[in-house]
């Protein structure tokens, strides 16, 4: 799969969540659907610190999402 093609899947993928779940926030959609990669700290008291992957090709982060998109379908809502 060629970047385009990536990148345009990743679009379809959030433009589908986003009409799916009216009740999130633009970020929380891309946090928890993994377009952003974040690293929790194993203590509390540590900042969430978001990764930076400029490097990052678009079908790696197409394979997370869709992997994170699979596990999350069919679970309750939070709200």
């Amino acid at each position: 799969m060629t970047r385009l093609e990536s990148n345009r899947r990743l679009v379809e993928i959030l433009n589908r969540l986003v009409e799916n779940n009216p009740d999130q926030r633009f970020s929380q959609l891309l946090r928890n659907y993994g377009f952003i990669k974040e690293e929790r700290p194993t203590r509390p008291e540590m900042c969430i610190s978001v990764q930076n992957e400029f490097y990052v090709e678009s079908d790696k982060i197409l394979e997370r999402v869709e992997r994170r998109v699979t596990d999350t379908e069919g679970q309750p809502s939070d709200t």
